[in-house]
């Protein structure tokens, strides 16, 4: 907020400014067709909604019962090995590789 003073060239720009800003603010160009224009595939942008929802899911689950992980470690034992390896799959499925990985030449193949 405060650029706007020290950019403008004078109180009278800036006031302009700062009224453009406010009242010209169009939120269909600066949301309208952004997914599209990022360049994401449809698999990425289905792990990005999907990871938001699991952090969601983690965040209620922590206002409500405390401790999460002491929640999972009280259930059944089948319930805690599913939980075990859905974390195992997501951090294999977005890990170090994730869903765009191409291998490339190890940098210092060379020397």
């Amino acid at each position: 907020f405060s650029w706007l003073f020290f950019r403008a060239e004078g109180m009278g720009h800036a006031k302009d400014l700062l009224v453009h800003t406010l009242t010209a603010f169009q939120l269909n160009k600066a949301f309208g067709l952004m997914p599209a224009r990022l360049g994401y595939t449809t698999a990425v942008w289905t792990a990005l909604l999907f990871s938001v929802l699991l952090l969601i899911v983690y965040d209620v689950l922590k206002n409500k019962y405390g401790n999460v992980f002491a929640l999972v470690l009280k259930q059944a034992w089948w319930f805690r090995w599913m939980v075990y390896l859905g974390l195992l799959f997501l951090i294999l499925m977005y890990g170090a590789y994730g869903l765009d990985y191409t291998q490339t030449e190890f940098i210092y193949f060379r020397f």
